[in-house]
């Protein structure tokens, strides 16, 4: 089960294009299940999730708030779960409202094959 994992540190009301780019699984490499978990230490952040051409959660998706450094929780924080097709790209875009300051997001990407 390949998970793509990270933090991503956002200046001040930025837009984050896509937290999965650059990473081995950016393309799926087999018919999976895919659950997508994100936290932030600040209210204000919100998320767009796409697989391929599907837009599995429409931009202004609330990131859920935790403590400070609080990683995503099993099953708790894992709010978008699909099947996705073998080559599709998988895109987490991320948006910082926030007018101070720097938020931190806490991601995992599992993939679990189908």
């Amino acid at each position: 089960m390949p998970v793509i994992a990270g933090k991503v540190t956002m200046p001040v009301a930025p837009s984050e294009q896509n937290i999965a780019i650059g990473s081995q699984y950016e393309q799926a490499p087999f018919d999976a299940e895919m659950e997508v978990a994100l936290k932030t230490d600040r209210d204000l952040v919100t998320a767009t999730v796409f697989s391929g051409p599907d837009i599995l959660a429409e931009p202004g998706m609330f990131v859920p708030k935790g403590a400070s450094g609080e990683p995503p929780r099993v099953p708790d924080d894992y709010h978008v779960v699909e099947k996705i097709a073998k080559g599709d790209r998988i895109k987490v875009s991320l948006k910082d409202a926030n007018t101070s300051g720097n938020s931190v997001v806490y991601f995992n990407i599992r993939l679990t094959a189908l």
